[in-house]
C-alpha cells in the first residue's frame, strides 16, 4: 500500500489491496479521515493505469463509512464538504489553529503535576486578560501524550485551540516564560 501510494507507476498492476483501512481511519488524530481518504484515493487510482482494467479491494469493518465510500469513488469535492463540516463543529484547522504544549520528564508524577500547574496558569491568565473576549480560546488537557513514554521520559500535553495572531503569540510566549517559572518545573522540559 505504501509503495503504490507513493505515486510510482506500475503499468501491469491490475489489482490493488488496502489492508486494515480501519487502523488509519481511527488513529485518534483529527487528520486521520483526511489521511485515510488520501491513501485510499491514491491507491485506487493506481490499479489499471495501462490498457488493462483495474480493481481495488479495501479491507474494512465499516464499508459504509463516508470516508471509505468517497475515497473509493475518488470524490474529493464531496469528501471536502463532509470534512469541513466536522472540522467546523469540532473547531479544528483550518477553522482555528492548534498550539500544543508538551511537557516531559523522568518522573511521571512530576510531569503530570507540572502540566496541571501550567494549565491552571493558562486558565487564570485567560480569565484575567480576556475580559473583552478578544482571544477566543479552547483548552484541552492536560493529558498523557499519544506515546506517553519515550526514551525513559513521560510526556503530557496541553492543547490550545486559538487563532495564530500576534496577541496570541505574545500570550503563549508569556505562558511559557512565566508559567514555567515555578519550582514544579525542576527537571521538566
Amino acid at each position: 500500500t505504501q509503495m503504490v501510494g507513493k505515486g510510482l507507476n506500475f503499468p501491469d498492476v491490475t489489482l490493488v489491496g488496502v489492508v486494515s483501512t480501519d487502523k488509519s481511519l481511527y488513529m485518534g488524530d483529527f487528520r486521520s479521515y483526511e489521511r485515510t481518504f488520501s491513501l485510499i484515493a491514491q491507491v485506487v487510482g493506481r490499479g489499471g493505469r495501462g490498457e488493462k482494467k483495474g480493481r481495488a479491494i479495501l479491507q474494512t469493518c465499516v464499508p459504509d463509512h463516508y470516508v471509505i465510500k468517497l475515497a473509493a469513488k475518488q470524490d474529493y469535492k464531496s469528501f471536502y464538504k463532509e470534512e469541513i463540516i466536522e472540522r467546523k463543529r469540532m473547531l479544528y484547522p483550518p477553522i482555528c489553529d492548534l498550539c500544543i504544549i508538551g511537557l516531559s520528564g523522568e518522573n511521571e508524577e512530576k510531569v503530570k503535576r507540572a502540566s496541571e500547574v501550567l494549565m491552571n496558569y493558562i486558565k487564570n491568565k485567560l480569565i484575567s486578560e480576556n475580559r473583552g473576549h478578544t482571544m477566543p480560546v479552547r483548552l484541552l488537557g492536560p493529558c498523557e501524550a499519544a506515546f506517553g513514554k519515550i526514551n525513559k521520559k513521560y510526556r503530557y500535553r496541553i492543547i490550545i485551540k486559538c487563532k495564530n495572531t500576534p496577541l496570541m503569540r505574545d500570550f503563549i510566549r508569556d505562558v511559557l516564560k512565566k508559567g514555567t517559572a515555578s519550582k514544579d518545573f525542576g527537571g521538566i522540559s
